[in-house]
């Protein structure tokens, strides 16, 4: 969360989703311009109201309207590769593009939703550095509770010993009223009479920060560094202070540095294998929807298109499966499109697919709203199998199960299913049952008998 590139990513991300955010615009601003540009950067920004036109002048062309259509990934990707932040610190990026990536497997939702996910995660979220690199790990004594280092830096070495936390305190034998009472466990306390609760709780401490300062003293193999601060006191109110008392009782030249053993030089074992550097290679991004791709064969490209045929296929099941009513089929594909799941021109595409498909002799009643339906209701047999049909539409005279597939027809295969389902509504007391399949790939739709 500290890092510039990061910082400009999610500004940029906050002024989409609330474009009268001046701050947060002038921070993707600071970061794109010199110091000596930024004045003039943020007064075209008060004037124009508006970030878009200030890239645009900065040479950096963006369009508000084309984030609307894409998920959060390629969102951040665009703003990365315009603003070129990947030329700084692209680890840090890497290592932002996985957190969002991670975001996305088990969430999908706005620019909004993103953020309020992020603003819980990045105190958590940090670079992971593998185990033997040359490079310093920092930590809390209490984290390194357990764990052993070859050097060990103990960089603040004077936290305080005792602080006064508020406790309950029993009153009685006191002239107070009341049985108890929330004090300050400070020196005032002791001096008004109930001196035991402060010094029982000071001495705890004192317990406390002594195992602390034992745990932080013994995580070092080979060489420990004690960083601490000359008292100015003599009231002992931070282990820099005890450090002190024992450097005075114990080293009668008054040296402020104070050192125990013999500096070795370190040895690396026998069976230990050198690893040889190697770079990292920076980020390169390869969104240019002018790419040429080559197919190494027909059989490859006939693969092609039976996968865009299956995806297809499995988008207008999606939104079958989704409605009730011809009515509902344009606020299923809107919500589609701002989710980043189609394009716009696939939506028009499936929306002309779909109502054509529903204008069906075979279907048209059954998606006219007036109908009363279910959509994936759960149906349990005696047998205690669960069924799930895609839609069951209840009439007085008779009830209609309806299931969308993809692929090729397949009655033989399907039949059993639908055979299934209409013996499991059978046992629910629903006499007549119609089935239908609707094959979405071919535009096919099959009553079985």
């Amino acid at each position: 969360k500290n890092n510039r590139e990061i910082n400009c990513v999610t500004s940029f991300l906050t002024y989409l989703n609330n474009p009268f955010d001046d701050i947060s615009a002038a921070v993707v601003l600071n970061y794109i311009a010199a110091n000596k540009d930024l004045h003039k950067k943020v007064t075209d920004l008060v004037h124009e109201g508006d970030l878009f036109p200030v890239l645009k002048a900065a040479g950096i062309n963006l369009n508000f309207h084309s984030f609307n259509q894409k998920n959060i990934f390629d969102i951040c990707i665009e703003i990365i590769t315009k603003l070129q932040l990947e030329k700084n610190n692209p680890q840090y990026i890497r290592f932002f593009l996985d957190e969002v990536n991670d975001y996305l497997v088990n969430k999908t939702g706005s620019v909004n939703d993103f953020l309020y996910w992020w603003n819980k995660r990045k105190d958590k979220a940090s670079l992971i550095i593998p185990e033997g690199l040359n490079a310093v790990r920092v930590m809390s004594v209490h984290k390194a509770k357990g764990l052993e280092f070859p050097v060990v830096i103990l960089p603040f070495t004077n936290w305080k010993v005792y602080k006064p936390n508020p406790a309950w305190v029993n009153l009685d034998g006191t002239d107070s009223p009341l049985p108890v009472g929330l004090f300050n466990l400070t020196q005032g306390l002791a001096d008004a009479g109930l001196n035991e609760f402060y010094e029982q709780e000071k001495n705890e401490q004192f317990l406390d920060n002594l195992n602390l300062l034992y745990v932080a003293f013994t995580r070092a193999i080979e060489r420990l560094h004690v960083i601490a601060y000359k008292p100015k006191t003599q009231n002992q109110e931070t282990v820099a202070d005890w450090l002190n008392v024992y450097l005075t009782n114990n080293i009668a030249n008054g040296e402020e540095v104070y050192e125990l053993g013999t500096l070795q030089t370190k040895l690396l074992k026998e069976n230990k294998t050198e690893i040889q550097n190697f770079d990292i290679s920076g980020l390169s991004f390869n969104s240019s929807s002018g790419l040429i791709k080559i197919k190494g064969s027909h059989k490859l490209k006939l693969q092609e298109e039976a996968d865009t045929a299956l995806e297809n296929g499995i988008k207008m099941h999606y939104i079958l499966s989704a409605i009730n009513s011809v009515n509902e089929v344009e606020p299923v594909l809107e919500k589609m499109l701002k989710q980043g799941i189609i394009s716009e021109t696939e939506k028009n595409g499936l929306e002309i697919k779909i109502k054509v498909l529903l204008q069906n002799k075979l279907l048209v009643n059954y998606f006219s709203g007036d109908v009363k339906s279910k959509i994936e209701a759960e149906l349990i047999t005696e047998n205690g199998e669960l069924l799930r049909p895609d839609k069951i539409v209840f009439e007085d005279k008779q009830t209609v199960v309806i299931d969308y597939k993809t692929g090729k027809p397949n009655t033989k295969k399907y039949t059993l299913q639908m055979n299934k389902y209409a013996a499991a509504l059978k046992s629910m007391g629903h006499s007549h049952i119609k089935k239908i399949l609707v094959y979405v790939d071919e535009n096919l739709i099959e009553e079985l008998v």
